[in-house]
């Protein structure tokens, strides 16, 4: 078990991306959950990215391989010809889909009562279960399968089954049953990468609960950090590469015991943005307002 606890702009996605595609190196079979479909997207389009950009991991790109299941929203996987599985599977069977789009045209304009209305959508249900098999069985042939906590929790083709390895991402804002639940799924190795001091996981109620921890509080890292004090299944990335140092500066006093550092580069490719409006020459301005009557 492997906790990885990445301050904002260290490179999380890149990390977990990176782990998974080492591991599917070994012929591992990988599981990547998060709490957001919009992580989740992040996650396969970076394997996606470093499998094309390097070498060694190029047969990786092959469709089916490594497969998004679930709901995506970011563009860069919904059009992506084989990255989702309803888009591989569609594509492995043209003549589904060919139906399909025949039985959805002759469907507009006849009556909801009408026999040949019942019979087409009959047919077209037979073409979604049809999909919906094919769909599961690309899954289960996948190395790498990206998808959602809860769709993992509710789909049987995820909870039933074992990988070598399960990485769980934006662990600081699930609840702990949750990660619990996605640790029994993995053989071999277990890896949760999040930020504790980011979001934690949104409770309503305000009694004492597993509920209002995240994971790393559960496992008492919270408290051997505070306290200065090392953990064993704790990695910390500690070089951020996304804003302007003094920016970066600011977090890392104020929110990060001054662990976190500055990639040297970064000044230079921040410091444009820095010159510009509202406030030249600053990076970063601390405006007070308390007397906005703001709420």
């Amino acid at each position: 078990i492997t906790f990885i606890w990445g301050p904002p702009g260290t490179g999380k996605t890149e990390t977990l991306a990176r782990i998974a595609l080492e591991h599917m190196l070994l012929d591992h079979s990988v599981l990547m959950v998060s709490y957001s479909n919009v992580s989740v997207d992040g996650a396969i389009a970076r394997v996606r990215k470093i499998s094309r950009q390097q070498k060694k991991y190029h047969k990786f790109v092959e469709p089916g391989i490594a497969l998004r299941y679930g709901y995506p929203r970011e563009k860069e996987v919904l059009n992506d010809a084989n990255l989702t599985t309803y888009n591989y599977v569609i594509n492995k069977r043209p003549d589904l889909l060919e139906r399909r789009q025949v039985l959805l045209a002759e469907k507009r304009g006849i009556n909801r009562q009408s026999a040949k209305y019942v019979h087409i959508e009959k047919e077209l249900s037979e073409i979604r279960k049809s999909l919906q098999h094919e769909e599961k069985e690309a899954v289960r042939q996948a190395q790498f399968v990206a998808t959602t906590v809860s769709k993992a929790i509710i789909d049987a083709v995820i909870n039933e089954k074992k990988f070598d390895v399960v990485i769980f991402d934006e662990a600081s804002m699930a609840y702990v049953p949750q990660i619990v639940f996605a640790a029994s799924l993995a053989s071999g190795h277990f890896v949760c990468v999040g930020d504790f001091r980011q979001l934690p996981p949104i409770v309503q109620s305000k009694d004492a609960s597993v509920l209002n921890q995240d994971i790393f509080q559960y496992c008492k890292i919270t408290t051997a950090v505070n306290n200065h004090l090392r953990y064993k299944w704790l990695c910390l990335l500690d070089v951020q590469r996304r804003m302007h140092p003094e920016i970066a500066e600011f977090i890392s006093r104020n929110m990060y015991d001054n662990m976190l550092k500055t990639a040297p580069e970064m000044l230079k490719k921040t410091e444009p943005i820095a010159l510009l409006a509202p406030i030249p020459n600053t990076p970063l301005g601390l405006v007070d307002l308390s007397g906005m009557l703001s709420v």
